[in-house]
């Protein structure tokens, strides 16, 4: 059982690593974009592989594609879409 653990976490160890990298890097670019001074959004929380907001619904047109570029950037040298 301990062997198998082991091999478990080892293989999830890159995988959730890499995850939490990308979810990360997303946030920064999110950041850098000055999305919370151009819209009426509030960051809660990074979830996973996800960013959790709330965001006025007229500005969703406009901020949704913003985030979704952010959320979606080539990672590392990855040749597989994100």
């Amino acid at each position: 059982w301990d062997i198998a653990k082991a091999e478990r976490q080892a293989g999830n160890f890159k995988i959730q690593g890499s995850g939490a990298e990308m979810t990360k890097l997303a946030m920064g670019r999110m950041w850098f974009a000055g999305l919370r001074q151009k819209y009426d959004i509030r960051f809660f929380s990074p979830i996973h592989d996800e960013v959790v907001f709330s965001i006025a619904i007229e500005d969703m047109p406009q901020a949704i594609p913003e985030i979704h570029a952010a959320m979606t950037a080539q990672y590392a040298q990855m040749s597989v879409p994100v």
